[in-house]
C-alpha cells in the first residue's frame, strides 16, 4: 500500500507549419497544431479507488486539449496582375481583395477526481475523440469536440470605400457526467451569416477647412445557434433550443483639421430570439453613444510642457426581454425592461515631466422600469500623480 504526494504538472506544445512554398505566390497554405495536458494532485483531497487499482491513491484533476488549424489565402489580386492589362477579368479581379479560407477542429476534455493516471497518447494528445471521454471505466466531468469552418473577403469599391464579408460554421459535440454511470450530450450548430460591414474613409474637398478626415463603418451581423440534447430516458423527447441573433452597429467618426478635434457617433441595434422548450423569448437592445475630444492649448506664460486635454462622453443603453408561452402567442410577459445613462467628462494636463493633474466628473443614473427603480450616482474626482525614481539601493 502506497501514499501518493502531491504533485502539479502541465504540458504545452505547439507546431505552426507553411506547407510547402507559396504555389504561384497567390496560394498560402498554412498549418497550425497544438495540444496541452495538465494534471493535479491534491494530498489534501479524499482518497479514491476504482475497479483493478490497489492502495489509496490520490484524487486526479487532469484534462487535455488538442487543437488543429488548416488556412490558405487566395491572393486574388497577385492572379489580376498576371492577367492582360484591359481585359475583363483583369478589371474585375483588381476588385477583389485575398480569400482566407479556414478549417479546424478543436477537443478538449476534463477529469475530476479520477483515480488513476492516463496513459502516454492522452497526455500527447493523440488519443481520438472515443477514447479521451472514458479512460479505465472512468467517465470524464467533461468532453466535446468541434469542427470549424470559415472564410472571408474584402471588395475594394472607389472613393475609399470597402465592403468586408465573412461566414462562419461550428458544428460541435458536448459531453457532460450528470449522472455517475453515463454522459448526456448535447448536439450544437452555429452558423454565421451574413457577416457584412462596409467601411468608408475620406475627406470631402467642400469640409477641407473644418475636418481632416470623415470615417463611417456600418455592419449587420446575423448568427443562429441550434442545441439538440438526446432524452435522458427511453421514448422521452429531444430537448431543442435555437437561438437567433441580429445586430447593427454603426460608427461616424469626424476629425478636426489640426487632428486636435474628434466627434465619435455609435449606434447599435440588437435583436434576439430565444425558442425555448415550451416558450419562446425575445430581446431588443440598444446602444448609443456620442464621444468628444478636443486638446486646448495652454498660455505660454504657465510654462507647461503639454496643453491641456479633454474629453466628455455620453452613453446610453436599454434593454427588453419578454417571454410568451408557446400555446399562447398573445400573452407575453416583460421580463426585463431596464438601462443605464452616463455622462463623463474628464481633463488632464501635465504640470511637469513627472507630475500630471486630472479632473474627472461623471453622472451615471441606471433605471428598471420593472421594479421601478431609479438610481442616481455623481462622481467628483481630482488626482494629482507625480512619479519619482529613487536610485539605486
Amino acid at each position: 500500500m502506497g501514499v501518493d504526494v502531491g504533485l502539479e504538472r502541465e504540458r504545452v506544445m505547439g507546431a505552426t507549419v507553411n506547407v510547402g512554398p507559396p504555389l504561384n505566390f497567390w496560394l498560402r497554405p498554412r498549418l497550425e497544431l497544438a495540444s496541452g495536458y495538465s494534471m493535479l494532485r491534491d494530498p489534501n483531497a479524499p482518497g479514491a479507488t476504482a475497479p483493478g487499482v490497489e492502495g489509496i491513491r490520490l484524487s486526479r484533476r487532469f484534462g487535455n486539449s488538442q487543437r488543429a488549424n488548416v488556412s490558405a489565402v487566395f491572393d486574388l489580386p497577385m492572379v489580376a496582375s498576371e492577367l492582360p492589362d484591359g481585359s475583363i477579368g483583369h478589371e474585375v479581379a483588381r476588385f477583389f481583395g485575398p480569400i482566407d479560407v479556414t478549417v479546424g477542429r478543436d477537443q478538449l476534455s476534463a477529469f475530476d477526481a479520477a483515480p488513476l493516471t492516463p496513459g502516454w497518447r492522452y497526455q500527447f494528445g493523440l488519443g481520438e475523440f472515443d477514447a479521451v471521454r472514458d479512460i479505465g471505466g472512468v467517465l470524464a466531468t467533461t468532453a466535446g469536440a468541434g469542427t470549424r469552418w470559415g472564410a472571408s473577403n474584402t471588395f475594394t469599391l472607389p472613393f475609399g470605400a470597402s465592403i468586408a464579408q465573412r461566414m462562419q460554421r461550428t458544428d460541435s459535440r458536448h459531453y457532460s457526467r450528470r449522472f455517475v454511470d453515463r454522459l448526456t450530450r448535447v448536439d450544437g450548430e452555429q452558423v454565421v451569416f451574413p457577416d457584412v460591414t462596409f467601411r468608408w474613409s475620406g475627406q470631402p474637398a467642400v469640409l477641407t477647412e473644418w475636418l481632416s478626415n470623415i470615417s463611417a463603418t456600418v455592419r449587420a451581423v446575423h448568427t443562429r445557434q441550434n442545441f439538440v440534447s438526446p432524452p435522458a430516458i427511453a421514448g422521452g423527447d429531444f430537448e431543442r433550443r435555437v437561438t437567433r441573433l441580429r445586430a447593427y452597429p454603426a460608427t461616424l467618426t469626424f476629425v478636426g483639421p489640426s487632428n486636435d478635434l474628434a466627434i465619435t457617433l455609435a449606434f447599435t441595434r440588437s435583436n434576439r430570439a430565444d425558442s425555448l422548450p415550451g416558450s419562446a423569448g425575445e430581446s431588443h437592445t440598444t446602444d448609443a453613444t456620442a464621444d468628444l475630444t478636443k486638446a486646448f492649448p495652454l498660455p505660454a506664460s504657465w510654462k507647461l510642457p503639454s496643453g491641456l486635454r479633454t474629453r466628455l462622453s455620453y452613453t446610453q443603453i436599454e434593454t427588453q426581454s419578454y417571454v410568451s408561452n408557446l400555446a399562447s402567442f398573445s400573452q407575453r410577459s416583460r421580463l426585463t425592461d431596464n438601462g443605464r445613462d452616463a455622462l463623463s467628462l474628464n481633463a488632464d494636463t501635465d504640470l511637469a515631466e513627472n507630475i500630471s493633474f486630472s479632473l474627472q466628473a461623471s453622472r451615471v443614473v441606471t433605471f428598471d422600469r420593472n421594479f421601478n427603480q431609479r438610481f442616481t450616482q455623481t462622481l467628483l474626482s481630482a488626482v494629482l500623480n507625480i512619479q519619482f525614481f529613487s536610485g539605486v539601493f
